[in-house]
């Protein structure tokens, strides 16, 4: 059967060449009777002559081409054809061929399926041209807005292609951005290393102030979309916003690369002159803003240890012997003050710095106080208190097994100090905890804040008398000592 269908295909083939070959001859010589004609109009005449002496139907492979043959007439058939069999709509050329790739019909784009000829509907990669597209349920080529499955898409107003990226469309005054696979994105992006929002219904690039309720934060977007940071002039205010999360400030903030402190209110906005903050009056500077507050209040919201406290003892050395002695306090806004202050302050007989056993150095840099201590009773202090007695030693002795700890001994091995033997000094003291956890052998013991003899100590801090008792009276548990040779070395620690 097969073979018998091969040789009735080469028969047909044969014929229409032949009949080809005889109505061209008769266009030309015959002009009388039939006017010249295209080639395309010549093949169909041809085929409708060969319906009437051999009964073409449906899909017919002549010469390398699909032809369809009407059902019924057997006419050859042009333009659009649904083939039911197949399940696909394709395309006749006017010479009733059937057409593949894209094709520009009737004043609009397809795309006939380049194996079966089937119009493509949905998303197509045109290879050639380096674009996607998107073809209707009617094979058309969209263009400008769509929605499709539940998101939306740019194609391009002239080529169709899927549009990525940022795009303005003007019927709409909106900026959106599609993101690589073609859809609009919506919320917070990060796009090319910056921030922005784009709304949660429109798409459009959000400008301005806007509170992002999952982070609970108040943020801004400058005209172009992008979060912002640091310090901001908006609308002839000025605002803080997060050097990280861009989050609105409120409240006092340290502006480092200015050196002050500001006050912003509850909208965000710094606020100038004499100010009333939870009871508390500031003077903010009436140009710049900033808080009039020492320099020593400044370094101390700058430090890390100081975010752990509400209190310090600050001594300042400027590499000599003596030193300003300072106690600071945090208020409840959260503003450094000095509480108590002398100049009548001691270190070691080698200054301040790195120390170990024996070396006469203060040790720089800032430690918890410990406990409290000396030859009373009790005393007026926040913080735990220990009397000294008749056994009462630290010890400093590298080999003892308890060194730079206080113990109860009837004996201990110099350089280790029996407490009351300095009746002057540790009358009042207070333990600074420095090589106290983990301790290390050598690295030095026994450094206090004591009463003052009116010189330079082994490594202690001394304070007048009076002095000592006014801190005692002030201190909390959780105080720390900070020890440097400048104030600007305070904001290391």
């Amino acid at each position: 059967m097969k073979n018998k269908e091969k040789c009735e295909n080469r028969a047909l083939s044969c014929l229409i060449y032949m009949s080809f070959f005889l109505l061209g001859f008769f266009a030309l010589n015959c002009t009388t009777t039939v006017k010249a004609s295209s080639s395309s109009s010549v093949n169909v005449a041809v085929t409708q002559q060969l319906n009437k002496d051999y009964s073409l139907r449906g899909q017919k492979y002549i010469n390398g081409s699909w032809y369809y043959f009407d059902d019924s007439t057997g006419n050859v058939v042009t333009g659009w054809k649904y083939i039911a069999a197949q399940k696909k709509t394709v395309y006749y050329a006017a010479d009733g061929k059937m057409l593949y790739g894209q094709q520009h019909i009737g004043g609009k784009w397809y795309y006939l399926n380049d194996t079966t000829g089937a119009v493509t509907t949905g998303f197509k990669y045109i290879q050639s041209q380096r674009k996607t597209v998107y073809y209707a349920a009617n094979g058309q080529l969209q263009y400008g807005q769509q929605h499709i499955n539940g998101s939306w898409y740019y194609f391009d107003d002239i080529t169709g292609g899927v549009v990525t990226g940022w795009k303005y469309i003007a019927a709409q005054k909106k900026t959106v951005y599609y993101a690589a696979d073609g859809k609009m994105l919506y919320g917070q992006q990060h796009i090319g290393g910056k921030w922005y929002y784009l709304n949660d219904t429109t798409g459009a690039v959000t400008t301005g102030f806007k509170y992002i309720q999952s982070q609970r934060k108040t943020v801004y977007y400058a005209t172009n979309g992008q979060l912002q940071y640091g310090q901001q002039h908006i609308n002839g205010k000025w605002y803080y916003f997060d050097s990280v999360t861009g989050a609105m400030k409120t409240g006092f903030q340290l502006i480092k690369n200015q050196n002050k402190i500001v006050y912003y209110n509850a909208a965000g906005q710094m606020l100038y002159g004499r100010q009333k903050i939870n009871g508390i009056t500031y003077s903010l500077n009436t140009v710049s803003g900033a808080l009039s507050i020492s320099n020593i209040s400044l370094q101390l919201a700058e430090a890390n240890f100081a975010q752990k406290t509400n209190q310090t003892i600050v001594t300042v050395a400027n590499y000599k012997k003596t030193a300003n002695v300072y106690l600071y306090q945090k208020d409840t806004n959260g503003i450094w003050s000095q509480v108590i202050a002398t100049s009548a302050g001691h270190v070691g007989y080698n200054g301040l710095g790195k120390t170990y056993e024996g070396a006469g150095k203060t040790p720089q840099g800032a430690y918890t106080l410990g406990t409290a201590f000396g030859s009373h009773a009790s005393v007026s202090t926040g913080l735990s208190y220990r009397q000294a007695d008749s056994r009462s030693y630290w010890i400093e002795d590298v080999n003892d097994s308890a060194y730079n700890t206080w113990q109860e001994r009837s004996y201990a091995k110099a350089p280790s100090e029996h407490l009351l033997s300095y009746p002057t000094q540790y009358e009042y003291g207070i333990v600074i905890n420095y090589n106290t956890n983990p301790v290390v052998k050598g690295a030095g013991s026994g450094f206090f804040v004591h009463v003052s003899t009116g010189g330079s100590t082994a490594g202690c801090v001394s304070v007048p008398r009076s002095v000592l008792i006014a801190m005692l009276a002030k201190l909390n548990k959780g105080a720390y000592i900070v020890n440097v040779n400048t104030e600007s070395q305070i904001s290391s620690y």
